[in-house]
C-alpha cells in the first residue's frame, strides 16, 4: 500500500512523505528548544535587581567632605606672612589638657590604699594589687582643628614696642600719684574768691517824664478870649461909634426905630460888626495858637536836654559795671582752672601716647565647594535603575521572541 503524506497542501508519494516527515521532525525539535531556551532565558538571564542606595552613608559622606573642604579652606587663606616688623605663623592643633586635681586625688587614693580585697567563690579573703594611676588616664586629647596665630616682632620693632610699653607704663603711675592729688582738691568745693556781680547802677536821677508848663502861655478858653481881648479893646468904640452914626443918620433921613428900613440898616451894621469881631477872634486864636506852641517848644526842649544828661550818665555806670563784670568772670576763670589744673594734668596723663603695634592679616576663611557626593549616589542610583530597565526590556524581548519562534515552528511542523 501506497503512503501518502501532504506538505503545505501538496500530496507527496512514499519517498517525500518520508522526507517529509524527517522535516517535520526536525522543525518540532527547532521549535522545542527554542520554547525551552525561551523558559531558560527567563529564568536564569533574568536580570538583577540593584542593590538599594545607602543615603545614610551618602550624607555622611558629605559631611565628612564638608569638613575636610573647611579645613583646607582655613589653611588656604591662612598663610604665614613675613614683614619687616615680624611675622606671623598660623598653626593647628591644641596641647592636650591634664587634670591635674583629679589625677593628685587617685595617686593619693593609691598610695594610701595600694591593695583591694575581695571575697571568692569559696569564702575565702582575697587582697589583689590595685592598678597604680598614670597620667594619661586623665589627659585629655587637643583639638586638632584649634587655630592657632603667632605673631613675632622683629628685635627693632620689639624695642620700639618695649619702649613704648614702659612710657605708658610711667604715665599710669605718675596719674596714680596725681590721683591723690585729685582727690585732695575734689574733696573741697570750688569756691569764688572775688568780688561779687554788679546787678544795679545805683542812684541816678529819673527821666523826666512831664513837662513843665507852668510859662506856656495858656490856650483860650473860649474861641478869641485870650487874644480877642487884645484886640477888641480897640474895636468895642470904633463898633459903638459906628453904631451911634448910623441910627443918628437914619433918625435924621425920618427913618424910625422899629421900622422895616430900620431893621435892614441895623441889621446891615451888625453883619459888619460880626465880621470884624470873627477876624479878631481868628486873629487873637493865631497869636494864641503861636505862643502856646513856642512855649511847648521850649519846655519839651528843656526836657529832652534833662533826659539826655540822664542818659548819658547812665551809660556811663553801665560801662563801668560791665567792664567790673567783665574782669570778675576773668578773675573767676582764672580761679575754676587753677582748681582744675589737677584733674586736667590726671586725664592728660591717662590720655599719653598710645602704644602702636604692627598691624597683621588677621585670621579669615572663604568659601570652597565640597564634592558633590550625596547629588552623585543620586545620580548612580537613578542610572542603576535605568540600565536594570534596559536590561529587562531586552530580557522580555529576547525571551519573548524564542516563545514566539518555537510556537510557530510546532505549529508548522503539525500541518
Amino acid at each position: 500500500m501506497t503512503a501518502f503524506a501532504t506538505i503545505g497542501g501538496v500530496i507527496l508519494g512514499a519517498a517525500g512523505a518520508a522526507a517529509a516527515g524527517a522535516a517535520t521532525t526536525a522543525v518540532v525539535g527547532l521549535g522545542a528548544t527554542a520554547l525551552v531556551g525561551g523558559v531558560a532565558n527567563s529564568v536564569f538571564n533574568k536580570p538583577k535587581t540593584p542593590a538599594p542606595t545607602d543615603f545614610t552613608a551618602a550624607a555622611n559622606a558629605q559631611n565628612a567632605a564638608n569638613l575636610t573642604a573647611a579645613q583646607q579652606t582655613a589653611r588656604l587663606s591662612n598663610p604665614n606672612i613675613t614683614t619687616p616688623y615680624g611675622k606671623q605663623t598660623v598653626t593647628y592643633g591644641s596641647a592636650p589638657t591634664v587634670d591635674y586635681a583629679a589625677y593628685n586625688q587617685a595617686l593619693a587614693n593609691y598610695q594610701s590604699q595600694p591593695q583591694a580585697s575581695y571575697t571568692d567563690e569559696y569564702g575565702q579573703t582575697q587582697n589583689v594589687q590595685t592598678p597604680m594611676p598614670t597620667i594619661e588616664q586623665f589627659t585629655t586629647a587637643g583639638d586638632p582643628n584649634q587655630a592657632n596665630v603667632t605673631q613675632t616682632l622683629t628685635p627693632d620693632a620689639q624695642a620700639a614696642l618695649d619702649a613704648q610699653m614702659r612710657v605708658q607704663k610711667g604715665l599710669a603711675q605718675t596719674g596714680e600719684q596725681a590721683l591723690g592729688a585729685v582727690q585732695d582738691r575734689m574733696s573741697t568745693p570750688f569756691q569764688y574768691q572775688g568780688p561779687g556781680i554788679q546787678t544795679s547802677l545805683g542812684m541816678y536821677a529819673p527821666a523826666q517824664t512831664s513837662l513843665d508848663l507852668s510859662n506856656v502861655a495858656a490856650m483860650p478858653v473860649n474861641a478869641g478870649m485870650t487874644g480877642q481881648n487884645a484886640i477888641m479893646s480897640r474895636l468895642n468904640p470904633q463898633i459903638e461909634g459906628q453904631n451911634a452914626t448910623l441910627a443918628q443918620n437914619l433918625a435924621n433921613q425920618g427913618v424910625t426905630p422899629g421900622s422895616e428900613a430900620w431893621n435892614r440898616a441895623m441889621a446891615a451894621q451888625g453883619q459888619s460888626n460880626n465880621d470884624m469881631l470873627n477876624q479878631a477872634a481868628l486873629y487873637g486864636i493865631n497869636l494864641d495858637m503861636t505862643a502856646n506852641q513856642q512855649g511847648y517848644g521850649q519846655a519839651l526842649n528843656t526836657g529832652q536836654f534833662y533826659n539826655q544828661a540822664v542818659g548819658q550818665n547812665f551809660n556811663q555806670g553801665l560801662s563801668a559795671a560791665q567792664f567790673g563784670n567783665t574782669a570778675q568772670q576773668q578773675d573767676y576763670t582764672q580761679q575754676l582752672q587753677n582748681y582744675n589744673n589737677p584733674v586736667n594734668t590726671l586725664n592728660t596723663l591717662m590720655g599719653g601716647s598710645q602704644i602702636q603695634t604692627p598691624q597683621f592679616q588677621g585670621y579669615t576663611g572663604s568659601q570652597v565647594a565640597a564634592a558633590p557626593i550625596f547629588d552623585a549616589a543620586k545620580a548612580t542610583a537613578s542610572q542603576n535603575m535605568g540600565i536594570y530597565g534596559q536590561q529587562v526590556a531586552q530580557n522580555n524581548a529576547t525571551t519573548q521572541g524564542l516563545f514566539s519562534l518555537g510556537g510557530s515552528a510546532i505549529g508548522a511542523g503539525f500541518k
